[in-house]
């Protein structure tokens, strides 16, 4: 039983090897007021999170979650959404959090049945089809991790007032450059990685497109290093493109780290580059490790400010990606500025504390006005 003045949230999230949604997860259900929000996830397989979730006692159980927007699971999304009804009724919640898009559709199947609001996280770029794809104007709140993604949800027509703009966090204890300091080397060698599921999404293939462009004598001063579980199909379309490239030796795949490694192999990088953005970024930043961004567009970002606390390219294109490959190989002190640089920037502007705080602040208005 809970208490008379406890509100209990259910979140809905996708499981699996625990990178940056996942972590995010944890660090807010780690710090949140169990008391005033007790919670309960239900995540959509058995996984890495689910256990996680249970050591640290927050109550996780295993519920699946059909593609919504897939034809041939019509029948079981809606079987799954009954399902999720009745674990949020049985345990009393007054709030449903999807923990990306991809879980909107349940969200707003709880919280219309139930009549509760609804919480959608976005935490990646979305243009107006999606925003329309996933019936964005049905929830009642939403949390975007960046700038960007406010300014488009509003373009679309999502009231400003639903949307609240906070930014992922870190885990100072965790990514700590005191427990593990960049080591020092004299070799030589520019060590680069890129970090994350090694999905389409992450763009692994367009990043050795842009090494191959790369003239040969930086080239032998590369070592590069792809950290990550591995969709198969992907993974053979990128075996390909070793051959095809000549980059066959350069690149390792260690596959999927446990979590406290990660810290170990951010600050053995001389240069963390992505194609993808995620909280991977900031990470690295806490570590001393530099970082290069690529996007398709030159919207300046909150945190990653080029030739501050970042190097930042705004275009995609292959030979531009090169260029930037390049000079930061070339350029130790300049990667040691920017290293510092962000460091010290994600030290003073993003804790977990904040990040918890301000999400809190979102159900407490929520429930307000419920």
């Amino acid at each position: 039983m809970h208490g008379e003045n406890a509100y209990p949230v259910l979140h809905l999230s996708r499981c699996g090897p625990i990178y940056g949604l996942a972590r995010q997860l944890l660090y807010f259900t780690n710090h949140i007021d169990r008391q005033r929000f007790p919670l309960i996830v239900a995540v959509d397989e058995p996984g890495p999170l689910k256990d996680e979730l249970i050591r640290t006692n927050v109550g996780c159980v295993f519920r699946p979650m059909s593609p919504w927007r897939s034809f041939p699971y019509l029948v079981s999304r809606h079987l799954d959404a009954r399902r999720l009804v009745k674990l949020a009724r049985e345990n009393g919640c007054r709030i449903v959090h999807a923990q990306d898009v991809w879980k909107a559709e349940y969200a707003y199947f709880i919280a219309e049945r139930l009549g509760i609001p609804s919480v959608v996280h976005i935490r990646g770029p979305l243009d107006r089809r999606d925003i329309v794809k996933h019936r964005l104007i049905r929830a009642d709140a939403i949390i975007a991790i960046g700038r960007r993604y406010v300014d488009d949800l509003i373009a679309a027509g999502i009231p400003a007032e639903r949307i609240t703009l906070i930014d992922d966090a870190v885990d100072f204890d965790l990514f700590s450059a005191e427990k593990y300091p960049r080591p020092a080397r004299a070799d030589g060698i520019v060590r680069i990685g890129m970090v994350g599921r090694i999905s389409r999404e992450k763009r692994v293939r367009e990043l050795l497109e842009a090494v191959a462009l790369l003239p040969q004598e930086i080239v032998q001063r590369l070592d590069m290093t792809i950290i990550g579980a591995t969709d198969l199909d992907y993974q053979r379309e990128i075996e390909s493109d070793l051959d095809r490239l000549r980059l066959r030796g350069l690149v390792r795949f260690p596959g999927g780290i446990p979590a406290a490694q990660m810290p170990g192999q951010l600050a053995n990088l001389d240069l963390l580059v992505t194609l993808a953005g995620g909280s991977v970024i900031y990470e690295a930043m806490a570590m001393g490790t530099p970082v290069l961004t690529v996007s398709r567009d030159s919207r300046p970002r909150q945190h990653t400010r080029h030739d501050q606390t970042a190097w930042c390219l705004g275009t995609d294109q292959p030979q531009e990606v090169a260029k930037a490959l390049a000079l930061l190989a070339d350029d130790e002190p300049l990667r040691r500025r920017l290293g510092a640089a962000g460091q010290d920037w994600v030290r003073r502007h993003l804790g977990i504390p904040a990040m918890v705080r301000a999400t809190q602040e979102t159900y407490e208005r929520l429930l307000k006005h419920a």
